[in-house]
Parts: structure tokens; sequence; C-alpha cells
């Protein structure tokens, strides 16, 4: 049987978009295949726990720090400027560094955490109001400064944790989520890296988010690495404070 040249035209006019619409699901489901694996690999992939100097080289310089580490109380007590030092001008701080420092020991709450930083920011406001000071009294407001922004960097991490408690974080608080663009660290990374807090890059795969999805993360006790410090600090300026 002949079949006509207009049929077979018709006929291989349909038959090429078939082949075509067949190759390109092809392709297509190749692709997905390849995610899939890709993703599948990242899943399976440990962490990897980034060092300081990591950190530093990628931000290209430190954004915020710690203060300087306290030496012990004998130390300052030693090395103080000579001079008066009036113990009533800082009475109101040295309670309140001292209030602080023992519920950070004991335990505390967040809310409550918050009024005693406002409590010491406070007292540190009203001991500045009382300038001129002598070397040895500038000396022991430097200290209380210093305890004050150890306890303000603590509650950095603290509101974060808070604001993160979904068990997707394991406990960890999650401090910068990576985006295409935008540089790997930032100036809460390079914070925790300044007190010696280890950050580890965490992915989050699909189905939640659809897409993997990267972050930095720190312990969630990385307040209480800060708080060790701000202790030290509380303990130095109160033996200055006290010295005879």
């Amino acid at each position: 049987m002949q079949i006509p040249i207009a049929a077979l035209s018709v006929a291989v006019f349909l038959a090429v978009p078939c082949q075509a619409d067949a190759q390109s699901l092809g392709d297509v489901a190749k692709k997905t295949a390849a995610e899939r694996e890709k993703r599948a690999t990242d899943a399976k992939t440990p962490p990897k726990t980034v060092s300081n100097k990591d950190l530093v080289a990628e931000s290209g310089s430190v954004a915020s720090v710690a203060p300087a580490p306290t030496p012990t109380p004998e130390t300052v007590v030693a090395t103080a400027p000579k001079g008066d030092l009036d113990q009533k001008t800082f009475e109101g701080v040295y309670s309140a560094a001292k209030a602080i420092d023992g519920a950070t020991s004991v335990g505390v709450n967040y809310v409550r955490f918050r009024d005693l930083v406002q409590q010491l920011s406070a007292g540190v406001s009203i001991a500045k109001d009382r300038a001129p000071f002598t070397d040895r009294e500038a000396a022991l407001l430097a200290l209380f400064q210093n305890a004050l922004t150890h306890y303000d960097n603590s509650s950095i991490f603290w509101k974060l944790q808070t604001e993160t408690t979904d068990a997707i974080y394991n406990g960890e608080i999650p401090i910068f989520f990576e985006t295409p663009g935008r540089p790997g660290t930032n100036a809460l990374v390079s914070l925790a890296v300044s007190y010696g807090i280890p950050v580890t890059d965490r992915i989050i795969t699909p189905p939640l988010p659809a897409e993997p999805k990267r972050y930095k993360a720190v312990p969630g006790n990385a307040m209480q690495k800060i708080w060790a410090q701000a202790s030290t600090t509380v303990a130095a300026a109160a033996a200055l404070y006290t010295a005879k």
C-alpha cells in the first residue's frame, strides 16, 4: 500500500517535535538527578570547623573584637597607677558589677540578665559624671567599662538564641546566613572569633528549605565563655577598688 506523500510529510513534521521534547525531558531528568546527588553528598559531608585565622582572612579585617584579656587581680593591683581612689565615686558601679557577676555564676534568665546589664551601664555612666579622675581611678573605670562590654556582647548571642529555638539548629546559635554575593563573614563571626568561641559551618538541606541553606553557628553556651572573661575583669576591678 502506498502512503500519500502529504501524509508522510505530516508524520515527519509531527515526529520531529516529539523527538525534541523527549530529548529535552531527558536533559531535565539528568540535571535533576545530578542536583539530588549533589545535595545528598553535601548532607553527608561533616561540618567544617572554621579556624580563627580562616575567618579573619575571609573578612579582611575584624569588625568587632572583645576587650583585651584582663590580667589577674594581683597583677592589676600591682601595676595600677599610683594615686588616690575615692571608693564612694565607684560604689554604685562596683555593686552592680558584683551583682551581675554573681548572677551569671549561679544562673539567671535573660530578662533578669538584661536588667542587671542596664544597672551596670547606669553605674558606669554615673561614675563617668564624677570626672576628673586620678590615674588610678581612670584605670578602675576602664575595668568596669570592659566588664560592661563583655556582658553587652554576651547578650547579643543570648538574644539570638532566644529568637532561634527551632530544633533544626540542634541547640546551636546561628549567627550568619550566607547569600550569593555577600561576604562569607560578618561582625558577629569576628566577635565570636575574638572570644575564642568556635564557629562552625552548617547546612540545612531540603525539603526545608527548598534549596540548601549554608550558615555559621556557635555553641549554645557561647555566652558562658564571655562571662568567664567578664568575671575575671570584675574580679580585677574589685581588687583595685578595695586595695589599700
